[in-house]
């Protein structure tokens, strides 16, 4: 009985394991489609950014309405001095939205007009199991 006990102990050790290194590898890569991303918007590429976005996000925001939001909310506080993540986490849920695989990462990102800012970019593995922008906040 005993080792029994010890062999589940294990068996789950290396399930738990597996799983924090699956995650590990969802956060790499989602924190790489975030950065690309964000750059098409850096560069005001806003076509380009809502093309590479998630179902969800391009039925919540059609592309001209993107557009004029993003630029509305970028083009006033001017370009990227830096920006650097400051947390990056995996998770099933989020508040409203439906069950899924998602990667939260939030950065602090100097602008030339708007020191200190922050900004979230949700990304999901979307319907195609990549991982797409599926939403993103600027504070």
């Amino acid at each position: 009985m005993k080792n029994f006990i010890l062999a589940c102990t294990l068996g789950l050790c290396v399930i738990a394991t597996q799983a924090m290194a699956g995650q590990a590898e969802d956060i790499a890569a989602a924190e790489k489609a975030a950065g690309d991303w964000l750059a098409l918007v850096d560069d005001g590429k806003y076509p380009a950014s809502w093309d590479s976005a998630s179902s969800y996000f391009k039925s919540n925001y059609p592309k001209e309405l993107w557009k004029g939001t993003a630029k509305g909310a970028r083009g006033p506080i001017g370009s990227v001095r830096s920006r650097s993540i400051a947390s990056a986490t995996f998770t099933r849920t989020l508040p409203g939205a439906p069950d899924g695989i998602y990667v939260v990462v939030e950065y602090t990102t100097q602008f030339d007009k708007k020191p200190g800012a922050d900004e979230t970019v949700t990304l999901v593995s979307d319907t195609d199991n990549v991982w797409r922008v599926y939403g993103y906040n600027l504070n």
